[in-house]
Parts: structure tokens; sequence; C-alpha cells
């Protein structure tokens, strides 16, 4: 969910060439961004903190209200303004990675690399302790 068209496309260039099985969904505001959450799987979430006014929620809500809902999703938080304080509060609400812009296009991989990896383990778990019948 990012409202900055520069960094969107950026994003959309960036990471199909790292994978291009890549699935993106892209939201400018949170109700489109639940929107997609509802109709879709999703394994990673890339959050810029600061969201236009037309959104309801701000990024770190978001995140809340999301993992709530669906704590199997790697959030990822991008904000341009960022201290100690502000990452211990992206994490304790619930954010697995924080990025401080403006970010290198690897660091933002290497991220979203290890939400996959992550999911495929605990995938990998589940189907052990609930092999089919």
């Amino acid at each position: 969910m990012e409202d900055d068209v520069q960094i969107v496309r950026m994003i959309q260039e960036f990471l199909p060439k790292k994978d291009p099985n890549l699935v993106l969904y892209v939201a400018t505001t949170s109700q489109q961004a639940v929107g997609i959450l509802k109709e879709n799987y999703i394994a990673v979430a890339i959050i810029d903190l600061a969201l236009p006014s037309d959104s309801r929620m701000d990024g770190l809500e978001f995140c809340q209200f999301c993992r709530s809902r669906n704590p199997m999703i790697h959030y990822i938080a991008t904000t341009g303004y960022c201290s100690l304080f502000d990452i211990t509060m992206c994490r304790t609400i619930g954010f697995d990675d924080v990025i401080l812009k403006p970010f290198q296009l690897d660091d933002l991989w290497n991220s979203v690399e290890y939400g996959f990896k992550k999911r495929g383990r605990w995938k990998s778990c589940a189907a052990v302790r609930n092999p089919p019948r």
C-alpha cells in the first residue's frame, strides 16, 4: 500500500525481475488494500506508514487491523520518517520489517524474499503436523 507513484513504479519494475512469478497488487488507500486482501492470497504486504488523508487508516492501524485477521502475512513498513521509537512501535503493532525511505531495492527484495521463505517453512510445518488423510 503506497501512494507515491514513483515508488510504486520502481517496485513494479524491480520485483518481477527478481521473481517473474510474483503477482503484485497495488493499493493507494487502506480501503483499496482491504479489498485486495479479501479477494486474493497475499504472502507479503508492503505498507507505507504515511497514507493520504482519504485513507481511513494509517499504516500502523492498517497493519494492526490486518494482522488480527491474517497473522501469516509478512508485513513490511516503509517510511521516510523513523526513529528507534517508531521501529519499536512498528514491531509491537505487528510489522515484520521496517525499511527507511529512500531504500535500496535489494533491501526491499531481501525482506520480501524472507517473507516468502518464512511462509514456505510454515506451510511445510503445517503439512507435517496435519498430513492428508
